[in-house]
């Protein structure tokens, strides 16, 4: 996913395990401290699919809550290894040091998502969004509006129809 419009760099991302324990001690101790959150998250969209990149933990907090879980998901290089918060409507928040960098919405995630569903057919997310910048048999990639970043959505397709999709900062 990264790098692939032109002109676009590959960043080399700081190995996020080796801030884990200061992470996961963090996360602890902001809960610890009376944070006043539910463990029971709202949902990142709401027709802001975009807004939790570039945020920072306290940000993250205060706008969605304590997430149900939270994991290392391992890349294909370790570079790639991100901090991951599941939130209970589905949807994931991925971490790049100290800031968001990607939010993914999974099969099972209720609400749309830009318009539109999980389990919608390519042609017609087509037909809602328009005309992607590429597409493969089970992909469609789209270019969003810039936030002082280039923003992503990546919507991926299977035998039901929409499965995932990840709106994400492309530089990282």
């Amino acid at each position: 996913m990264v790098g692939l419009f032109p002109g676009e760099k590959r960043i080399k991302r700081t190995h996020p395990t080796a801030r884990l324990g200061g992470f996961i001690l963090g996360v602890l101790v902001y809960g610890a401290i009376g944070s006043g959150f539910s463990g029971t998250a709202q949902a990142v969209i709401n027709g802001q699919e975009a807004d939790a990149l570039g945020m920072v933990l306290f940000q993250v907090f205060e706008q969605y809550g304590m997430p149900l879980r939270m994991y290392v998901q391992r890349g294909d290089e370790p570079w790639q290894d991100d901090i991951v918060f599941f939130y209970n409507d589905f949807s994931y928040i991925y971490w790049n040091n100290d800031r968001v960098w990607q939010v993914r919405f999974d099969h099972r995630h209720p609400d749309p998502i830009f318009g539109v569903r999980m389990g919608q057919d390519l042609a017609s997310v087509r037909t809602t969004l328009g005309e992607p910048v590429f597409q493969a048999e089970d992909e469609l990639l789209y270019r969003l509006a810039e936030r002082g970043f280039p923003i992503r959505l990546r919507l991926l397709f299977g035998e039901q129809g929409l499965e995932d999709a990840y709106v994400y900062r492309s530089e990282f």
